[in-house]
């Protein structure tokens, strides 16, 4: 067995071992596969576990704030082609969460108040999309889910 010392810089070095002998290079070789399966195996329970959590918090839980705004500002984007709610943000991800809502048959307020004088009323507008103008906001919440697990 020989013994080297390779300078990368001139404060470091890395101490390497090397063995001829045809056994240990094969060990050597399977044994980092041995580390890599388990590497992407581990990466990949990680992304399933997260994934099931995910989804089956999001499944039991209501609309979290945001969304409140973020969900008719996508309807309206996709259904009205109208972007006057929600501007300040890109518009990618609420036109994503508008996209299956548009299969449904939904009352979007577009004669409250909110929507014709007000400027960027995106809080009261979703109050009324998703609880005051007969619309179920839980298939509405529902929708969103799926589409944001896809």
């Amino acid at each position: 067995m020989k013994v080297f010392v390779v300078f990368w810089k001139p404060e470091k070095h890395k101490l390497t071992m090397t063995n001829d002998n045809d056994d240990d290079k094969i060990y050597n070789q399977s044994m980092t596969r041995l580390s890599t399966l388990f590497r992407w195996s581990l990466v990949i329970i990680i992304v399933v576990v997260s994934g099931i959590l995910m989804f089956s918090s999001s499944r039991q839980e209501s609309a979290i704030m945001d969304e409140l705004a973020h969900i008719p500002a996508g309807y309206s984007y996709v259904k009205l082609f109208d972007s006057r709610l929600n501007p300040e943000h890109p518009p990618l991800v609420k036109i994503l969460a508008g996209l299956p809502l548009t299969f449904q048959n939904l009352k979007f307020p577009t004669e409250s108040y909110a929507w014709n004088n007000e400027v960027n009323s995106q809080w009261t507008l979703g109050t009324q999309f998703l609880y005051e103008s007969g619309n179920d906001a839980d298939k509405i919440i529902q929708t969103r889910v799926s589409a944001r697990q896809s």
